[in-house]
């Protein structure tokens, strides 16, 4: 049986029209494959809301993962509609 464990702990903050945010991410798993994780990250407060994230494994592994996103939010009277 395999059990693993994740925390997470995360900055984020807001100047102007940029949101950003800092975090570190343990992945524990019983079998001492543990794994760490930096990341940080942009967004631009704009009609589709650009957006910027790194992931840097800094422990086990030996990569990084870029992602990049538009989002667009439309209110539906009492509901809010992402995209």
């Amino acid at each position: 049986m395999v059990r693993k464990s994740n925390f997470t702990g995360a900055y984020a903050g807001e100047k102007r029209n940029i949101k950003y945010e800092l975090g570190f991410v343990h992945y524990g798993v019983n079998d001492g494959l543990d794994s760490d994780e930096v990341y940080g990250g942009i967004e631009h407060s704009d009609f589709l809301s650009p957006s910027f994230k790194a992931y840097v494994d800094v422990n086990a592994g030996k990569g990084a993962y870029l992602q990049a996103a538009l989002r667009r939010q439309s209110p539906l009277k009492r509901y809010c509609l992402q995209f």
